[in-house]
């Protein structure tokens, strides 16, 4: 009862906040992150865009986020704070979020999920709706990142400049687009919220944000903006484990034992190869197509993945072997007295050179 009296009242003081046109809603699911969470909305709020709403879910937290949520909801009105009649997981709150900006604010063209561990500049809104504005046709926009550290010191630049928009055939573009992507970063960009619509949400599959920007590109393009407007608090690579256990909490479907593109190919396969949508992007013969192509691609996408892991975890160790046996090689030529070998003088230079010796 509390949790719906605190939806209701922000809903009022939203209304009266102030005369500015809504545009975009933001979805927030927060799950056990009190400790960032004050960081993630201090700099949501700061956004420069005032079109702006956050939508705030708590998954059944069992730290601070409740009381830190509360809050911030009684001090700004922008804020809507709801939580979730059961533990969901990660997609089935990101899901919720969705169907409560849907419900709550129809009239908001575009949505974006947020995390409650990141930190987003505060020109972000706003320059992801003037590349909307800029590229009607699109359906999703994506800044440049940067990656932090625990402690907030940058720890690496993440570029991937993707722009699909007027890329025709749509097949083609939805290549394009799964070439390209970066999931785990662009998913945290800007959509439109009709077309996220059309597209299934989040669907209830592993790599379920691979999987979402693809069907978004049958419906329009991707516009890119070229500036770093979010800084992603980089942990460890999201494995699959680690993503059954935070998204499947009660139940985990048989489906999500099959290889991820397997389960993908089959989704779209029923989406859009059997004319499940009457005026769908695709046709029948397309739609098939369509996923043939996705699990073909993503079969190329595991290959190269599986083939970079052996190389860091054998042919790198081999590698880094071979140069310090040769570095000794080298070092044991050079003690010997006068240097033997008039053949080996280019070595010394060329390589004993960039090393410091005792």
């Amino acid at each position: 009862m509390e949790a719906e009296r605190s939806l209701h009242d922000g809903l009022a003081e939203v209304e009266s906040v102030n005369e500015v046109p809504l545009r975009a809603v933001i979805g927030l699911p927060a799950y056990n992150h009190a400790h960032r969470l004050p960081e993630a909305l201090e700099s949501l709020l700061l956004q420069t865009h005032p079109g702006l709403r956050i939508i705030v879910s708590d998954d059944g937290s069992t730290d601070e986020t409740p009381a830190i949520v509360a809050d911030y909801a009684r001090t700004d009105p922008r804020i809507v704070y709801s939580t979730t009649p059961k533990r969901l997981g990660y997609i089935g709150n990101a899901r919720h979020c969705f169907k409560l900006a849907r419900q709550l604010f129809p009239e908001a063209e575009f949505f974006a999920w947020a995390s409650d561990h990141d930190v987003w500049h505060p020109d972000w809104l706003e320059r992801l709706v003037e590349a909307f504005d800029a590229n009607p046709t699109a359906v999703a926009a994506c800044p440049r990142s940067f990656r932090m550290e625990a402690d907030g010191t940058i720890a690496k630049s993440v570029e991937v400049d993707l722009n699909t928009t007027g890329i025709e055939p749509t097949l083609k573009r939805f290549v394009r687009t799964f070439r390209g992507i970066s999931a785990g970063n662009m998913i945290y960009g800007l959509f439109r919220a009709d077309a996220l619509e059309r597209s299934g949400i989040m669907r209830w599959q592993l790599l379920p944000d691979r999987l979402l920007l693809c069907e978004l590109s049958l419906y329009g393009g991707m516009a890119e903006v070229k500036e770093h407007l979010w800084f992603r608090r980089y942990r460890r690579i999201a494995s699959k484990e680690r993503q059954r256990a935070a998204s499947f909490v009660d139940h985990v479907p048989r489906y999500i034992r099959w290889p991820w593109w397997l389960a993908h190919g089959v989704v779209l396969w029923r989406e859009y190869g059997m004319g499940r949508e009457p005026n769908g992007p695709l046709t029948k013969a397309q739609g098939r197509r369509m996923a043939v192509y996705y699990v073909l691609l993503a079969i190329e996408l595991d290959t190269k993945r599986w083939w970079l892991r052996r190389e860091r975890r054998l042919v790198r160790p081999v590698k880094r072997k071979i140069k310090k046996l040769w570095w000794r090689l080298i070092e044991r030529l050079a003690s010997l007295p006068g240097r033997p070998h008039r053949v080996f003088r280019p070595i010394y230079g060329r390589i004993g050179s960039g090393r410091s010796r005792d």
